[in-house]
């Protein structure tokens, strides 16, 4: 199964991706902060960041932009899980969106589906 690091600034909301995660065997990697995450990524180089794009300080479409502007971080997968869901160039560093709130199955569904996808330019093999 995968890494997965998982970041959002609600308490509540990283347990229960993180439970759902770890039911369907992933190992996850929780972080609360936009920073402490680009830290999680550059340390733990997860298979996927599921992370909040809006968050205090450094927001989740920003790491998503630091993630894919690295070059040795850039083939990660990134879902972009938010109550506000931009269009156009905040957007597009995500490999997926997931729209809060959500159900466990869009969660899974999401996260399966991008876990699956063809490998990016760069990917580990």
């Amino acid at each position: 199964m995968a890494l997965v690091l998982v970041a959002d600034d609600n308490e509540r909301i990283r347990e229960v991706i993180t439970r759902v995660l770890q039911r369907a065997g992933h190992t996850v990697v929780v972080e609360s902060d936009g920073e402490a995450a680009w830290g999680s990524v550059r340390e733990h180089r997860p298979d996927l960041v599921l992370i909040d794009g809006v968050m205090p300080g450094t927001s989740g479409f920003d790491v998503c932009k630091r993630i894919h502007g690295d070059p040795a971080t850039a083939h990660l997968p990134v879902i972009v899980v938010s109550g506000w869901l931009p269009t156009g160039s905040e957007a597009s560093c995500a490999t997926a969106t997931l729209a809060k709130p959500f159900m466990p199955n869009e969660l899974m569904e999401t996260v399966e589906q991008v876990l699956n996808a063809p490998l990016r330019s760069g990917d580990r093999t």
